[in-house]
């Protein structure tokens, strides 16, 4: 092989790693991209109109801030406590027992496998 055809060999080889090269960057540039749009949802899903929107459809909301009991007619909390609706729940649940916890292991497994 000449010098030419190695001179060649040499800039297609160049030109395929900035090909990859930038390949990789755009890749990375949409995972940020995404990222970023991610977290503005988030943040949106999590802001106090959100928060106090979703608890017309029975949703607890996630930010302590928003009062569950309020005096919206639509607010369902408020509207159905004559009918036993608890608002104050316990921060933490009783922890089950390890029987529980290994039916409910192999319940989730006997599903996932069948949905394969």
């Amino acid at each position: 092989m000449g010098l030419l055809g190695m001179a060649a060999r040499t800039a297609v080889v160049a030109g395929t790693a900035t090909h990859v090269a930038g390949n990789v960057q755009r890749r990375q540039q949409r995972r940020w991209a995404q990222k970023d749009a991610a977290q503005q949802w988030l943040a949106y899903l999590r802001s106090r109109p959100v928060q106090e929107r979703a608890l017309t459809f029975g949703f607890r909301p996630a930010d302590p801030a928003v009062p569950i009991k309020t005096a919206d007619a639509s607010n369902p909390f408020t509207r159905l406590a004559e009918h036993g609706i608890q608002v104050d729940v316990p921060p933490v649940a009783e922890i089950p027992e390890g029987s529980v916890v290994r039916n409910l292991l192999t319940m989730w497994s006997r599903v996932v496998a069948a949905n394969r």
